[in-house]
């Protein structure tokens, strides 16, 4: 079951942008709620090459929703860290998140069973509140491949710029944003500094969502002075930005639902139960699907236990850590060592540029339009960006080549006795190539499907015979 990526209308009429009182709603009895059957959601497909969506859009207006609704009976808002408070504010985003959002928080809850244990354990070792958990949750709905229209991404949401400062990498073949443990560790300690810059978890949480210069101006503004108390909070709103006003009370909202269950009617949704995973090292950069192959399991698994490689490759130059399924470290050992290195990497990468076609790519690469398409997931094959990277898979190269030289179609092609692959690396050009492999750069050209045009990037495959 995916999440609907659905915009709220918050605005609600005749109700004051200042109602933000802390005392409690009056409470109606309370309800029996009939026993149902467990509600089960399916995981996310961290694998899929798009991003999710960052849950809870908000439409664009300076109006402060709220609600008069009253709160179930008997729910229980203590022994936690960050003090739990329902008002008018935060009633709303209970009203939403049990109401026109409820399917959408069943899923978030189902997903938070999976990683519920490594959060917590990670907040308790540092000191920080277990009830920060449910940022994840009003972040990204626990997703590793959440992405906000302002190009936050990951689980915590972090700024490309914010998650360097804390840490993690965010580069060509690795982004860290969407490996939960590492940036879990980075939110942890984000949220740890900011704790103690403010003295209040209200004013951390929001300046988690807008940044402490914005609420430390706002403080100057309005209580001047003043830190340390989380009532603070509610006389600085009108002066932060619109999501950080519905900040505060949505992690409110969703943690005292997520620990009210029962009183909401959302004790049968089952969580998802943690993935068991094997650990194994690949000394460069090694295609996902060939660790796939070597470990007996399918590409779709590697790709969503390791989200943060975005090229489905791992970093080239460096070992590197990978996750797979449990049990299947030891399969994995022994095929990946009988792969010769040369074979590690089954796609080259390409970068469109300015009045290239996808029919021009496919004829330097000997490979087809076609299957260049559902590679890169390409629908319309006229409509290509300049900078663009696609995935070419190398294996079409190859055959292309040999079988070109095979059928004679090619003067001087090589055989395939005598064939060489060589990596093209930083500062190469077929000239350097020609003179270390006593060959001519026609010859390289004629072997490879390449013409005086043709620009090399680090990382190409060339087909080499130095026999011929």
């Amino acid at each position: 079951m995916q999440a609907r990526n659905v915009t709220l209308l918050l605005g609600i009429a005749g109700v004051s942008a200042c109602a933000h009182t802390t005392a409690l709603p009056p409470r109606p009895a309370a309800v029996d709620i009939d026993e149902v059957e467990p509600i089960v959601v399916e995981p996310i497909d961290a694998g899929s090459s798009s991003f999710e969506p960052a849950p809870f859009a908000l439409t664009a207006t300076d109006e402060v929703p709220t609600s008069d609704a009253d709160a179930p009976e008997g729910l229980d808002l203590s022994g936690t860290t960050i003090p739990l408070e329902i008002n008018p504010r935060v009633q709303f985003w209970i009203d939403i998140f049990t109401g026109r959002e409820r399917e959408r928080f069943q899923l978030y809850l189902a997903r938070e069973g999976r990683y519920d244990d490594m959060i917590r354990s990670k907040l308790r070792d540092k000191g920080l509140p277990e009830e920060l958990l449910y940022l994840a949750l009003i972040e990204s709905g626990f997703s590793p491949i959440a992405r906000s229209r302002a190009a936050a991404v990951g689980m915590w949401q972090f700024m490309a710029g914010t998650a360097r400062i804390e840490g993690l990498e965010v580069s060509e073949y690795l982004d860290e944003r969407r490996d939960v443990e590492r940036a879990t560790d980075a939110a942890v300690r984000h949220l740890g500094r900011l704790y103690g810059e403010f003295g209040s978890w209200y004013l951390a949480a929001a300046a988690y969502n807008s940044g402490s210069g914005r609420v430390n101006r706002a403080l100057r503004r309005r209580a001047p002075g003043e830190t340390g108390a989380d009532s603070l909070f509610w006389r600085i709103h009108d002066s932060l930005p619109r999501e950080t006003r519905d900040y505060v009370p949505k992690l409110l909202a969703a943690t005292i639902i997520a620990r009210n269950r029962e009183q909401f009617g959302l004790d049968s949704v089952m969580p998802l139960d943690p993935q068991p995973v094997d650990r194994v090292t690949v000394p460069d950069a090694t295609d996902l699907s060939v660790i796939a192959e070597a470990a007996g399991v399918d590409e779709g698994d590697v790709v969503a236990l390791n989200p943060q490689l975005p090229r489905r490759v791992t970093p080239p130059g460096r070992k590197f850590e990978v996750l797979l399924p449990e049990g299947t470290a030891e399969t994995f050992e022994v095929a990946y060592a009988k792969v010769p290195p040369a074979k590690r990497v089954r796609f080259l990468e390409h970068t469109v540029r300015r009045g290239e076609t996808l029919s021009h790519i496919a004829a330097r690469y000997g490979t087809s339009i076609r299957l260049i398409q559902q590679t890169n997931g390409i629908r319309n094959a006229n409509r290509l960006s300049v900078g663009q990277r696609l995935r070419i898979p190398r294996g079409s190269v190859t055959t292309r080549v040999a079988s070109n030289a095979d059928s004679g179609t090619r003067a001087g092609g090589p055989q395939a006795d005598g064939k060489l692959e060589y990596r093209v690396r930083r500062g190469d050009s077929l000239w350097s190539i020609s003179r270390h492999y006593g060959v001519s750069t026609r010859q390289l050209m004629t072997w490879n499907s390449l013409n005086s045009r043709s620009v090399l990037h680090p990382g190409d495959i060339i087909i080499v015979n130095p026999g011929s």
